[in-house]
């Protein structure tokens, strides 16, 4: 086996990075890493652009994507329930709870009775 040709490419946009890495290396190259990294000028008050860098290779082999494999398994198990129910089935309320629905709480019957008391005073 020969040793596999790796080579870096950045360009602005990963289409051109894409048609710079396809003009030099073909269709039959491998993407090994992509990753979008920040550059700077000189100065620092320059502003930073964005690129985008592929590494790519010649030479390798990619093995094909394997074939899911169905081995024969127990059979699936098909529920058939009744769309009409016996009423003996369905519970009551009275049998769902005994307990009755709770109230608002102490504090808030006794703010309104608080504020108006403040405002008849005044009038």
């Amino acid at each position: 086996m020969t040793d596999p040709d790796v080579r870096t490419y950045r360009a602005a946009t990963i289409h051109e990075a894409l048609r710079l890495l396809e003009s030099d290396l073909g269709r039959d190259a491998v993407i090994l890493h992509t990753r979008q990294i920040e550059t700077r000028g000189w100065l620092p008050w320059t502003r930073v652009r964005e690129e985008v860098e592929i590494t790519a290779g010649l030479g390798w082999t990619v093995a094909p994507a394997m074939a899911a494999t169905t081995s024969p398994g127990p059979p699936a198990v098909v529920f058939q329930e009744s769309f009409h129910s016996s009423p003996r089935d369905t519970p009551t309320a009275a049998s769902l709870s005994t307990v009755p629905p709770a109230g608002p709480a102490e504090s808030f019957t006794r703010m309104p009775q608080e504020l108006t008391t403040g405002m008849t005073d005044r009038l």
